[in-house]
């Protein structure tokens, strides 16, 4: 349960950290606020991703909707939504095809989820720009 709780405060923060300056789209989202959209790959947390998206949109006034797309078709839908002119805010990315994204990073250098993280080094960088930080890391042991 504490690995759900910090993996749930750490995708709070980082749609925290872009939320303000994500794109406004559609005509239910209110411009002022923004609205965050997140595309992940992890379809086991969807209920929890939307739970928290509820708190965080009542709590901050910005929407945030989210999808999931499980791990043998979300390579083909991360772009089929980032064609769209509503693309994703967030997305799920693995350290394997981090590169195959770089278009569509912003630097997150400054932001507080990066500058707030224990190791900033588990970061996913391209050169100096960082692209992506970790909001849970999985670990496969076999005996």
């Amino acid at each position: 349960m504490k690995k759900l709780t910090r993996t749930i405060a750490a995708v709070s923060a980082l749609a925290m950290s872009v939320g303000a300056l994500s794109a406004c789209g559609g005509s239910n989202v209110n411009a002022d606020k923004g609205h965050v959209y997140f595309l992940s790959m992890k379809v086991e947390q969807q209920d929890q991703f939307k739970e928290l998206a509820e708190k965080f949109t009542k709590k901050t006034g910005i929407q945030v909707d989210i999808a999931t797309a499980s791990s043998d078709t979300y390579e083909q839908s991360l772009k089929s939504e980032l064609a769209k002119s509503e693309a994703p805010t967030l997305f799920d990315v693995g350290n394997n095809d981090f590169l195959n994204w770089t278009n569509y990073y912003a630097d997150m250098s400054g932001t507080n989820i990066y500058k707030d993280q224990e190791n900033p080094d588990y970061a996913l960088k391209d050169g100096d720009t960082v692209g992506a930080v970790p909001y849970v890391i999985t670990i496969w042991h076999l005996q």
